[in-house]
């Protein structure tokens, strides 16, 4: 993928900002809604070693993604989400995009999902503590999605019912806790970090903190704050909520040791979540069914959805010690109310991007920040919402 010119010399002078050297621009391929650039600082231009090999990330909106992306908001929540130590600072803004912090490690691929559950599990937990109030926009955001599909995809929609079972969902949902959320956790955007210069009690202070905090956490969580079901009624939630602060939050308490090393050199293992366009105030559970939604990931092979069994280790990660089976199940009961919007979510995205490529192969746009013609959005679309009826089937399991 190349950069286009303008852009390009646009970018040449607000690195420059940063730091005045020559940079090293490398364009990742794996955002399918903006243009990524890697920047890395070129020794031999620096005046001191101070910045050598500097990394920083360059974000380019993608051309009219502000269908799907409040840009502002985005900005607002990262800048939010640095103060906790969640998200990394953002360097510079521009009109079409901005420049934040490189944030070293290995993005997961989609079959290392189940292995660093226990990871994303509390990191999930600690975005869900945030304190910051608000609605979720999720229905606004679904309704107004229906209504531009709509156009192109009136028979298609009409067919599987969309619109319908959109309005029963928002009635069935209406009081499920909200929380701040992600909202897109797939593999792609979570980055999984070594440190190997802990030493044994290092681990062992930073298990202690661990276990201190998540302790807290759990506290405020008991099945006083979930309202159980009421009897001959199948409305789930309760808008009970609780909430940390940047001081009694540690960024750096989601760890895993990793057995591979023996002795006093201990490698431990941390996970951060990156991609910030979607996240905000939203349901909790619809958090949750998201995530495990995309351990299908683009792969449509539905078998790779969790097993009960599965959901319930994860759930158990994510509530912490203080947890029981009543909360357990309450939560997995939410998460099958709000797995078919999730899909109808996702599939009136992936008409709207059907669209929008389709217009642009019609105009011969070739000077594009990012290309996605390469990804078959009308097929994706068509799997996501054929998932919606068995989702809805679901509601009535106990």
């Amino acid at each position: 993928m190349m950069l286009p010119k303008f852009e390009e010399s646009q970018l040449d002078q607000h690195l420059k900002e940063i730091i005045n050297c020559k940079w090293k621009k490398t364009v990742l391929e794996n955002g399918k809604t903006n243009c990524i650039v890697l920047c890395v600082a070129t020794v031999d231009t620096l005046k001191t070693n101070e910045n050598k090999n500097k990394k920083v990330v360059a974000r380019f909106y993608g051309k009219n993604t502000s269908t799907f992306i409040n840009r502002e908001r985005e900005l607002e929540n990262i800048q939010f989400l640095s103060e906790y130590g969640l998200a990394p600072k953002i360097l510079k803004i521009f009109n079409n995009g901005y420049i934040l912090e490189y944030k070293e490690g290995k993005v997961l691929n989609l079959d290392q999902m189940a292995k660093y559950k226990k990871l994303i599990a509390e990191e999930m937990r600690k975005y869900h503590s945030l304190k910051q109030n608000g609605p979720s926009n999720l229905f606004k955001t679904l309704n107004d999605w229906y209504w531009k599909a709509y156009v192109n995809h009136k028979d298609f929609l009409l067919k599987n019912n969309i619109l319908k079972m959109i309005k029963q969902a928002e009635e069935q949902t209406k009081n499920c806790k909200t929380g701040f959320c992600h909202n897109d956790l797939l593999s792609s955007n979570m980055i999984l970090s070594f440190n190997e210069n802990n030493t044994l009690s290092d681990i062992i202070n930073i298990s202690r903190n661990n276990v201190d905090n998540l302790d807290n956490l759990d506290n405020s969580v008991s099945p006083n704050n979930l309202s159980p079901n009421k009897v001959g009624s199948n409305k789930v939630g309760s808008n009970n909520s609780y909430s940390v602060s940047p001081n009694n939050l540690n960024p750096n308490n989601t760890y895993s040791v990793s057995p591979n090393k023996v002795g006093s050199n201990i490698q431990t293992e941390k996970l951060t979540f990156i991609d910030f366009e979607y996240s905000g105030i939203n349901f909790i559970s619809y958090d949750l069914a998201n995530h495990f939604r995309e351990y299908i990931g683009y792969s449509f092979d539905i078998k790779k959805f969790p097993n009960e069994s599965d959901i319930i280790e994860f759930l158990q990660y994510y509530y912490g010690s203080n947890i029981n089976d009543k909360i357990i199940k309450h939560t997995i009961k939410e998460i099958r109310y709000f797995l078919p919007l999730v899909d109808i979510f996702w599939g009136l995205w992936a008409l709207l991007k059907s669209d929008q490529v389709e217009k642009s192969e019609d105009c011969s746009e070739k000077n594009d920040t990012i290309r996605s013609t390469d990804f078959d959005y009308m097929k994706y679309a068509k799997f996501k919402i054929g998932l919606v009826p068995e989702d809805f089937s679901d509601w009535w399991i106990e």
